[in-house]
């Protein structure tokens, strides 16, 4: 009877604990949904996006609030959001797709890195993507 009472509490402990591993995060990494752009010196370029995908390459939305880096390989790039003002660095819990803009005034093709990264426990995806400022 005791033998029996220890089984159904183990079936009963790892029927419960499976959905808490089912609901970690299936993000694998961050990729551009856009395609490259070309954009004049001194414009604005369209809206480019990143999303989190989980390992087939689909969306896979945050579990929690990401912070963002935005890095150029042109020291005069700008990130801005959709308003012209200088991007916000989050990303909310619960989105997978983030959307920016980006300016520069040095013509040539840069390399546009975005790093998202979530806190507990830390978890961080990187994506690179390049822009030509001028014409291609």
């Amino acid at each position: 009877m005791m033998l029996l009472i220890k089984q159904i509490l183990l079936v009963t402990i790892v029927s419960v604990a499976l959905p808490v591993f089912a609901a970690t995060s299936a993000i694998v990494g961050l990729s551009f949904t856009t395609e490259p752009r070309t954009v004049a010196p001194s414009e604005v370029s369209e809206a480019l996006t990143i999303q989190t995908q989980n390992a087939t390459g689909g969306e896979e939305k945050l579990d929690e609030t990401g912070h963002l880096t935005f890095v150029s390989s042109s020291a005069t790039g700008e990130f801005l959001g959709s308003t012209g003002k200088p991007v916000t660095t989050t990303m909310s819990k619960g989105t997978a797709n983030r959307s920016f803009y980006y300016r520069d005034t040095t013509a040539g093709t840069h390399t546009l890195t975005v790093t998202v990264t979530t806190g507990s426990p830390e978890q961080s995806w990187q994506v690179t993507q390049t822009i030509v400022v001028g014409t291609s």
